[in-house]
């Protein structure tokens, strides 16, 4: 589909990443995608120097004001699959430097330092029996200043991927006397003791957010890479549409859907994309089931008819659609065509304009002729239509500024309450839930239409005055 697909063969070719090239990435294992939540068949393996992590559950969603905003879910890999092929005895913990007056051990304690724990007392001080840093003289006593000539910024995590990640290391580090007196500077060189890694399958993931990722994801390269995994499976393989104009988009449909926060895989969307020469175009992310809900491209309204898929239930084959075209009569009962609210609110309005507009045009071209060729009965039966129609159509109106009104002053008194909580150092209230499919515009836009169902009434009555002479 995209530039992204060159991105694909690029990845194929790619020789292994070097720590001096970081961050990187390769295609991730479908086997450990796979662990994800929602089961994604395709992601990225990122390197970082914090860690390394899969990214997958791409998604693209189109927001109020056509803004475009693509989503991921990271997950750190747990060690020993998240670590380098090297085990030194021991990990680091990060000790904050102290103030003066609150120190406990003199001069030790000024310092940010690094200390030692070993996993086999369970996260206390020590090292692994055997290892190499106690064969090396190492202690659990010596508090460590650097490694390298590197701090991390004091992150644990960082430096205990970086000893991991490398064969041998340089230490600074002091040893801390039992009561009194300053601290002993030493320096250590230390020899990792290589291991053998667990298969990418076994490793173990956890989802959350991560500095290391928010840094990575600035790379656009990274988000081409991501897409050409994405749609390199058959689930997402990109579905050419030739529209009846001869123009063409694309459909992708994605069935892992989204991870909310809550950690739940959301419905399945199919994301629509207007296809020109020079570029592609998001129009719209429609989540499942998409039958009846509508989608404009190329600046034409469609309603989308169905999905079709594969022998073997993965691939797209087919999406059906069929152009609309607003039907006077059900616009004379007063009845919306986005009535149902399936669509979002931008949607809703361009639609209902569209509406208006060909009702519009009905009025000037076609009234005056079915007016001239009626009787007293079909007469009739239109002025009680179009009556019937404007007081359903008053409800509507009136239900759209009343959901709207009951918002604004939830809204308002939650901020009121909010505005207490802070004084009180007590947490806001949430923020309640608002009508996403209806706006001020919508009604303004039946409110328009009631104006035009007016003139309309005003004609046919008429009409039927002189039929009744």
């Amino acid at each position: 589909m995209f530039p992204a697909l060159l991105c694909t063969l690029l990845l194929q070719t790619m020789p292994p990443a070097q720590p001096a090239t970081l961050p990187s990435w390769t295609t991730a294992p479908p086997a450990l995608a796979a662990k994800a939540i929602g089961k994604p068949g395709y992601g990225l393996l990122l390197e970082t120097e914090g860690g390394r992590f899969l990214l997958t559950n791409l998604r693209y969603d189109l927001l109020e004001g056509n803004q475009i905003s693509r989503t991921i879910r990271a997950y750190v890999i747990l060690e020993p699959g998240g670590g380098g092929p090297y085990r030194y005895g021991f990990n680091l913990r990060y000790h904050a430097k102290v103030t003066p007056e609150k120190r406990e051990h003199p001069d030790c304690e000024y310092a940010d330092f690094f200390y030692p724990v070993s996993k086999d007392r369970h996260g206390l001080f020590g090292l692994e029996p055997g290892s190499s840093a106690e064969k090396a003289g190492f202690s659990s006593r010596y508090y460590i200043l650097d490694i390298d000539g590197k701090t991390f910024g004091w992150n644990e995590w960082v430096a205990n991927y970086y000893l991991s990640t490398h064969a041998s290391v340089v230490i600074h580090a002091t040893k801390c006397p039992l009561f009194f007196g300053s601290g002993s500077p030493l320096t250590f060189t230390l020899e990792g003791n290589p291991v053998a890694l667990p298969n990418p399958e076994e490793w173990v993931i956890k989802a959350g957010s991560f500095a290391e990722v928010d840094k990575a994801v600035k790379d656009e390269a990274l988000w081409a890479a991501l897409v050409a995994a994405k749609e390199a499976t058959p689930e997402c393989a990109p579905l050419t549409l030739t529209l009846e104009d001869g123009r063409r988009a694309l459909v992708i449909r994605n069935p892992w859907g989204n991870v909310t926060d809550d950690s739940k895989s959301t419905s399945p969307l199919f994301e629509f994309w207007e296809s020109t020469p020079t570029q592609y175009k998001l129009i719209a992310s429609v989540p499942t089931p998409i039958e009846g809900r509508f989608v404009k491209l190329h600046d034409r309204w469609y309603r989308i008819q169905g999905a079709r898929l594969g022998p073997d239930s993965r691939r797209l084959e087919a999406v059906n659609l069929e152009a609309w075209t607003p039907d006077v009569p059900t616009l004379l009962a007063g009845r919306c065509p986005t009535q149902t609210g399936t669509a979002k609110t931008s949607d809703r309005e361009g639609i209902e304009q569209a509406a208006n507009q060909a009702l519009l045009a009905w009025k000037t071209r076609s009234l005056p002729d079915q007016l001239a060729a009626q009787n007293r009965g079909s007469a009739e039966d239109l002025v009680l239509s179009l009556e019937q129609g404007l007081l359903t159509l008053d409800l509507d109106v009136k239900g759209i500024r009343s959901r709207l009104d009951v918002a604004a002053r939830a809204e308002a008194e939650r901020k009121a309450q909010a505005e207490l909580a802070a004084r009180d150092g007590k947490a806001a209230p949430p923020m309640q839930a608002r009508p996403i499919t209806e706006s001020e515009r919508l009604a303004d836009l039946l409110e328009q239409r009631k104006a035009i169902l007016m003139a309309i009434l005003g004609s046919a009555k008429q009409s039927l005055a002189n039929l009744r002479r």
